[in-house]
């Protein structure tokens, strides 16, 4: 039983806020919470008698210590409508109401001892709870609260090995597969490092599934870059440079395409070729603007891969391929 003698109102007021919002209630469904809010108003539970709970709160509020009032207003509040929401509610004015008072409250937990972290780590997941009812399709908000959840963990001493370090694995295995593997297996990477019991909590499968995935993933977007390249070549060779109105622009498009090359299907001696062609066009056009600084380097470009081209084809031919020799096009 908190004693006033003993333990500051602040202090009080600390194991109140821990007691309501991470263990509120005995095996028989007793207040454990009630008893710190009596002390907080000057008075006892053997004194107040224990009737109907917020009936009893009602009682305390006026001879509550003014500084605490409206902080114990939010957390009972708060508190009260997260319990009336159930499984089949479907009233999402109250459960967005219910959401705005846990990040109001998260916002009064301040450090990182581990009786704040608890708390905070308990909000959170009740905040992911109610998030996951109200937005089931939305993976990306409820990863968002994973994160956090690992992220206020700055230091561990085994006690958040399992909660929160490991359900949020769990979580982020079974259930995160929309998620990219790489943002999983990162969020993966700060789990282990913040876990002491590795012997119990190996994570050594889940990291090879998440790195096979971040491979997979990579290949994919190499892929696509490489099909978005090569439409986006083809609609400046076949759409914009016909239609630039002035060299500026050409300049530009050319600039454009010797980037997109790289990503071209094409063999080495092609894009040597193909770059060739393309120098030599931004020549003309750097010296019908004047710009004789940009054609001299274009020109020492050109030479460069000129000569590429030369030692490729000549590999080629004394490898049995027979190559004709590059010829200039008028027009690319």
């Amino acid at each position: 039983m908190p004693k006033t003698s003993r333990l500051s109102l602040a202090k009080i007021f600390e194991d109140y806020r821990y007691v309501r919002i991470c263990n509120e209630y005995t095996g028989e469904g007793a207040s454990k919470s009630l008893p710190y809010l009596c002390v907080l108003a000057g008075t006892t539970p053997e004194r107040e008698g224990y009737p109907d709970r917020n009936e009893r709160l009602a009682k305390l509020y006026d001879r509550l210590p003014e500084k605490y009032r409206d902080q114990i207003a939010l957390i009972e509040n708060t508190l009260t409508d997260l319990y009336t929401i159930d499984a089949d509610c479907e009233d999402e004015d109250f459960m967005n109401k219910t959401m705005s008072g846990i990040k109001k409250v998260l916002k009064t937990i301040p450090g990182n001892n581990r009786q704040n972290i608890e708390i905070r780590i308990k909000l959170l997941h009740h905040f992911n709870d109610l998030y996951e009812q109200l937005y089931p399709s939305s993976k990306r908000g409820r990863f968002a609260i994973m994160k956090q959840m690992v992220k206020e963990i700055k230091k561990n001493d085994g006690t958040f090995d399992h909660d929160p370090l490991n359900l949020v694995a769990r979580s982020v295995y079974y259930f995160m597969k929309e998620i990219p593997a790489k943002e999983r297996y990162a969020l993966l990477l700060q789990i282990e490092r913040k876990t002491i019991d590795h012997k119990e909590y190996d994570y050594t499968y889940i990291k090879q599934l998440f790195a096979k995935g971040c491979a997979l993933e990579k290949e994919e977007q190499k892929l696509q870059r490489r099909e978005t390249s090569q439409t986006r070549y083809n609609q400046i060779r076949n759409r914009d440079l016909p239609y630039a109105d002035d060299n500026k622009t050409k300049i530009k498009l050319y600039h454009e395409l010797l980037d997109l090359i790289k990503d071209q299907d094409w063999g080495r001696s092609q894009k040597f070729r193909e770059k060739k062609i393309i120098y030599d066009k931004l020549i003309k056009l750097y010296q019908a603007e004047g710009m004789n600084k940009e054609a001299l380097a274009a020109k020492e470009e050109r030479d460069r891969f000129t000569n590429a081209l030369n030692i490729s084809q000549e590999a080629a031919r004394r490898k049995g391929y027979n190559l004709k020799p590059y010829k200039p096009e008028n027009e690319r």
